[in-house]
């Protein structure tokens, strides 16, 4: 198995969850796509 590092951001790593996180049941609505993108920097 090959080791990785990923130098995100505190920010970076909280959109990456929240998006994560919306994506769970296979649906991205427009409403969990704009409160993302009003809690993060575009």
């Amino acid at each position: 198995m090959k080791n990785f590092e990923v130098n995100w951001s505190k920010e970076e790593l909280q959109t990456y969850l929240f998006i994560y996180c919306i994506n769970a049941d296979y649906k991205e609505t427009k409403e969990e796509l704009e409160a993302i993108s009003l809690k993060t920097n575009q």
